[in-house]
């Protein structure tokens, strides 16, 4: 009488076991890193407009803790003061950082595909979050130059805060 029971138990674990194990496999299948691309990283916070950190799982911590991403194609204002720095670039700055923290902090999904390294040792990548290109979104919310690593010296940032500006205001109008 006790036998049926038994075997249900053994049948019912063996079931739960590979539950999990598919379950944690195929989780893993969609988050696992190829050799230029990183997904499911795991934000940790933002420098500025254009770079931020992250950990990568699944590589030791000594390369993926808190790793500096520097964002492929864009330049943003620099929050750190310089000189030759303009009250537009200071503003700029600080809107493109909290748009990237807006973005990084609400996302669900953040890959960092066609990986490098870039100058000062960062990541260098193209950033999708939740399939979107963050690129694309700075640039279009005129947050952000295109830039293509060359010398950043001729942003016009107080050119950009208008456009933004005026980008902002026809937003509120069109409802």
């Amino acid at each position: 009488m006790q036998l049926p029971i038994v075997k249900f138990l053994i049948k019912s674990t063996l079931f739960c076991i590979l539950a999990v194990f598919f379950t944690l496999n195929s989780y893993a299948s969609d988050c696992s890193h190829e050799d230029e691309s990183f997904y499911c990283v795991d934000y940790v916070r933002t420098y500025d407009g254009d770079t931020f950190f992250v950990d990568i799982p699944g590589v030791h911590s000594f390369f993926g803790s808190e790793i500096s991403v520097r964002i492929r194609g864009i330049d943003t204002g620099e929050v750190k003061d310089h000189p030759g720095r303009t009250k537009c670039e200071v503003e700029m700055a600080h809107r493109a950082k909290n748009e990237l923290v807006k973005i990084l902090e609400n996302s669900s999904d953040i890959e960092l595909r066609d990986i490098g390294r870039g100058k000062y040792f960062r990541v260098l990548a193209d950033v999708y979050v939740n399939g979107r290109s963050v690129a694309k979104h700075l640039i279009k919310k005129h947050l952000a130059f295109e830039y293509d690593g060359g010398n950043r010296g001729g942003s016009d940032w107080c050119k950009l805060k208008r456009k933004a500006d005026k980008s902002l205001s026809s937003k509120f109008l069109v409802k």
